[in-house]
């Protein structure tokens, strides 16, 4: 019976803290509309480069961040170099299936505590 409060229990975790986020790619002429400060962005530039970053300025011409794998190394990308971007973003698919995923299991896995508690409970 322990054993399945801890499938249980693993289960319901995995499933309430599926990963919400994906990235959303955004059309070249869209950018300066798509891309906010604090997005965590991946760039891909004409000349092959793949820039993974957070953004922290924005201007006409560029995109000012700070790189992800290095969030104290600060980068400067200008906007007519970028072949294609992706935005990271909320996807409202994963949310909802992991809300109910765990609503579902969380009564099973309260059930299975309580039965995991009373098997270790010695009466005499």
């Amino acid at each position: 019976m322990k054993s399945t409060v801890r499938i249980l229990t693993i289960y319901w975790c995995c499933i309430s803290l599926v990963g919400c986020m994906s990235m959303q790619a955004v059309e070249s002429h869209h950018i300066r509309e798509s891309v906010e400060f604090k997005d965590r962005v991946i760039i891909y530039k004409s000349s092959g480069e793949i820039i993974d970053m957070t953004v922290v300025k924005m201007s006409d011409e560029t995109i000012l961040g700070a790189l992800t794998r290095d969030p104290l190394q600060s980068i400067t990308v200008d906007i007519k170099t970028i072949e294609k971007i992706e935005v990271e973003s909320v996807d409202g698919t994963k949310t909802t299936f992991a809300v109910i995923g765990g609503i579902l299991l969380l009564p099973f896995v309260i059930l299975g505590a309580i039965i995991g508690i009373a098997d270790s409970v010695d009466v005499n």
